[in-house]
């Protein structure tokens, strides 16, 4: 833990499924939220359930949730005009 702050990290993530759990790693990526998939179908698993039926669960509770990311490139100086609009 880093013994200059107030806080305690919990949990940090990136679009780029970067994820970051906890304080023993500076840097995110796949084998942290791998790990993460992991523990949560075990937990499941141990409760009788699967990990589908947690996360309907989760969605009853909390609702559902839809994010998505979009793409342009506009090329050349007809582009750069269109992004300096």
């Amino acid at each position: 833990m880093d013994s200059s702050r107030d806080y305690d990290f919990l949990f940090g993530y990136e679009e780029s499924y970067g994820y970051l759990a906890g304080t023993h790693a500076r840097d995110k990526d796949a084998v942290v939220s791998s790990l993460l998939i992991c523990e949560m179908v075990a937990e499941a698993k141990a409760n009788g359930k699967t990990h589908l039926d947690v996360m309907e669960e989760i969605y009853s509770t909390y609702g559902y949730y839809r994010d998505a990311l979009d793409r342009f490139t506009l090329k050349g100086k007809d582009g750069l005009e269109r992004i300096l609009l």
